[in-house]
């Protein structure tokens, strides 16, 4: 009798050790939910089953979403000014599927944030996938397009190393620049973004949409390219590009002008 009850209690224990072990991990993974802890959630397994019966939005950039993005999705960035309209227009289309919202995942509140502003719109059935797109083509790469080609090739998506080896400080930056005799400096920033401007010579300023159409006729292939963005984050997209078009011979400043700033 007593070795059946300890028996249970050990059992007990350790389920509930497994649970707040669970709790941890999840709280570690998905820093945010907390903070949102009000936004419904759709886990990366019930999406991948029900898929087919939703409505799913890419509330990213332009720019990201034609680097990456889940199969058929619609792409209206949070930004939009007619963000809430434009998903009005679809819920009426399809007024019985979830709306599943996402973005880069885990760090990013962009999916709470518009999932929180559908639902204070009274659009309901909304849910934020926290997982973002690089756990979704990982594990469902069948359903995701990966610079326009679906399935998605995981070949051919960057690592953080193969970023950093690319990515040089601010100090390093520019004496690798100049110590670099056949170079080109490119500002892939919009000019709204250029209230300040470094001091490097001859300055190409190429918004990043013209400089990946240029990128497609192997413009400056013949040249070391040094890039900067505003904070450095539009550059981890444009090296999609660059090695979709087997360029290699380029760095970024690490944190963009921000951190020229300091």
């Amino acid at each position: 009798m007593n070795a059946t009850l300890f028996k249970q209690n050990y059992t007990v224990v350790i389920l509930l050790i497994s649970l707040v072990a669970l709790n941890i991990s999840t709280a570690s993974n998905f820093p945010l939910r907390e903070k949102y802890k009000d936004i419904p959630i759709i886990e990366l397994n019930t999406l991948g089953e029900e898929l087919s019966d939703t409505i799913v939005i890419d509330v990213r950039s332009k720019a990201e979403y034609n680097v990456i993005h889940i199969a058929n999705a619609h792409n209206i960035p949070l930004s939009n000014m007619g963000f809430t309209s434009k998903v009005q227009n679809l819920r009426k289309e399809n007024p019985n599927k979830k709306i599943i919202v996402y973005c880069n995942g885990h760090t990013c509140a962009k999916s709470y944030k518009a999932t929180k502003k559908l639902m204070d719109s009274n659009i309901d059935n909304c849910y934020a996938f926290d997982a973002g797109i690089f756990d979704w083509v990982n594990k469902y790469p069948e359903n995701s397009s990966l610079l326009g080609e679906s399935p998605a090739d995981l070949n051919k998506i960057i690592s953080k190393d193969e970023f950093k080896q690319h990515t040089l400080e601010k100090d390093h930056f520019e004496s690798k620049l100049n110590s670099t005799k056949n170079s080109v400096v490119i500002d892939i920033r919009e000019s709204v973004q250029r209230s300040f401007s470094p001091s490097y010579s001859n300055i190409r300023n190429i918004p990043f949409d013209r400089f990946t159409k240029a990128l497609k006729n192997s413009k400056y292939k013949d040249k070391t390219m040094f890039i900067f963005d505003a904070v450095g984050k539009q550059v981890k997209w444009l090296q999609y590009h660059l090695k979709n078009h087997q360029y290699q011979s380029y760095y970024f400043l690490k944190g963009g002008v921000k951190a020229l700033q300091k």
